[in-house]
């Protein structure tokens, strides 16, 4: 009886001994590939990546005359990084001066130049993965797996560029720009700065340049930016021959009706009324070509666009001085005296912020995340604060007074 009950059971015990092994082994062939596949990808990723960049450029539409001039000094200031003696530019300036323009035509004929926007979320660690993937995005690596870090990605793929540029006419090294978002903190601009050293001084695989649209980041960088292999660059507001330029060339070119001396007087009587920004001198181009081209006409859009600018900075201003006796009880009849000498001459950040009973971090981070228009600008290289603009000069005194 047992040995029939054995000999009927025997095939179907066989059978699923057999489907357990045929299942492990499929699992384990599975498992294989998968480790094959995770082991290549990342190889692969860098593949595409070094060829990547041996095709980036900074794409430039066409520029309307209203949205470009160049700015040689501009060049002169980035030259250090592009001939290698620095493996890291900053660049930073006044809300609206230009920066990023200015960069992106610096570096507009030269091959290897990858260009990336970094929105942070001021958390160190995370954003700095984000700035190498941001920039792997850019060469259009995207969807990176889970467990492959970004930034060993890129170090891999301008390793690999540099080993195959000494066997090519791909002498020069990439150059990578950045553009920060104003909303990072220190910290993290901090930890930026040390991959690029990194990458670029320790490795000497890239050059970088950062843009920064606030300066307020690169204020609270604790580290000086030459142990970093790094150097500032400022663009700041036009210089009165650059301005005259570049208003001369758009009225020449869009308003045909003027003589040559009347040229000159709407563009000495709008330097006088809007001012050096970039920002406000294209607002003010782009509302001349909506009016008849006269040359009184063209004067008035001049008064216009400069009443226009006082009332916004007088509400940027304002909105600072609310939010500074929100979060410090510090009333601006307490602020007058202090906020009318700075008008007239630069400080230190430290002294000021002391004379209004603020951190230098406090006054820098409010300053900051006042839109459009700061009221203050803090320079990078003299840690000097000052009024950011004629017009925010004139919105203190109509305010405070």
């Amino acid at each position: 009886m047992v040995l029939k009950i054995v000999y009927g059971v025997g095939p179907l015990v066989v059978g699923v001994i057999s489907g357990i092994l045929y299942y492990l082994s499929w699992k384990l062939d599975k498992m294989a590939w998968r480790l094959d596949k995770n082991l290549r990808e990342p190889e692969t990723i860098v593949i595409n990546a070094t060829k990547a960049l041996e095709n980036s450029t900074v794409e430039i539409e066409e520029m309307d005359v209203l949205h470009f001039l160049e700015r040689k000094n501009v060049f002169n200031s980035l030259e250090p990084t592009f001939k290698g003696y620095s493996s890291t530019a900053v660049v930073y300036g006044p809300r609206g001066s230009g920066k990023s323009t200015a960069v992106m035509h610096v570096f507009s004929n030269r091959k290897c130049v990858v260009t990336s926007t970094l929105p942070t979320d001021g958390e160190s660690n995370t954003c700095v993965k984000d700035w190498a993937s941001s920039v792997l995005d850019s060469l259009g690596i995207q969807n990176i797996p889970s467990g492959v870090d970004p930034l060993k990605i890129l170090k891999e793929s301008l390793v690999q560029f540099k080993a195959k540029g000494q066997k090519t006419s791909l002498k020069d090294l990439p150059i990578i720009i950045v553009e920060v978002d104003s909303r990072c903190e220190g910290q993290f601009l901090e930890n930026l700065l040390l991959q690029t050293k990194y990458l670029g001084g320790d490795k000497n695989l890239a050059n970088f340049v950062v843009v920064l649209s606030a300066s307020r980041a690169a204020y609270n960088v604790n580290i000086g930016l030459d142990q970093l292999r790094a150097h500032a660059v400022l663009v700041d507001k036009l210089s009165d021959d650059e301005a005259k330029e570049y208003l001369r060339s758009c009225l020449m070119k869009t308003i045909k009706n003027l003589s040559d001396e009347e040229v000159e007087e709407v563009v000495n009587d709008a330097l006088c009324k809007v001012g050096n920004l970039l920002l406000h001198l294209v607002s003010l181009c782009e509302d001349w070509l909506k009016c008849p081209g006269d040359k009184e006409s063209l004067m008035n859009v001049s008064s216009l666009e400069s009443g226009r600018i006082l009332e916004i900075a007088k509400g940027c201003l304002l909105v600072f001085l609310n939010n500074l006796n929100k979060e410090h009880n510090i009333h601006r009849r307490e602020l007058r005296e202090e906020f009318l000498n700075l008008c007239m001459n630069k400080r230190k950040v430290s002294d000021f912020a002391e004379a209004i009973r603020l951190d230098k971090t406090s006054l820098v981070r409010l300053n900051s995340s006042v839109t459009p228009e700061h009221p203050f600008f803090v320079d990078l290289s003299s840690g000097l604060i000052s009024v950011s603009s004629p017009h925010m000069k004139k919105a203190i005194k109509a305010v405070l007074n």
